[in-house]
């Protein structure tokens, strides 16, 4: 992959099963509240990615589609995919509520700890 703006907003949250099991070896606890948990990994390429999370019981799928369009979004507004790790947003039950300024404090507590 070479490191354009094009390659990185295409591959912004594209995890093979290798590159999952590896973030969840490697993953720490960055954030838990009652609607997600964040999750913190070193980087396993040549820049950054999210990987977004939302099971059935976080909302139906128009709702689910929402967060995870919203989550890449602010991780590629906010310039994320620059920091030395990939993250992991994993939605809870009622996940879907979360409103859009939630989740862009999220995104900003995120690049903030470097």
């Amino acid at each position: 992959m070479r490191n354009s703006m094009v390659d990185v907003a295409k591959y912004i949250s594209k995890f093979s099963p290798k590159e999952v099991k590896h973030f969840f070896d490697n993953a720490k606890a960055f954030k838990k509240c009652s609607k997600f948990t964040c999750l913190l990994s070193p980087k396993q390429g040549e820049f950054a990615r999210i990987l977004i999370i939302t099971p059935r019981a976080s909302g139906n799928s128009p709702e689910r589609n929402l967060v995870k369009r919203r989550l890449r979004a602010l991780f590629y507004q906010y310039k994320l995919y620059e920091k030395p790790y990939d993250c992991a947003v994993i939605l809870k039950p009622h996940g879907c509520d979360a409103s859009y300024a939630a989740l862009k404090n999220l995104i900003v507590k995120i690049g903030q700890c470097t």
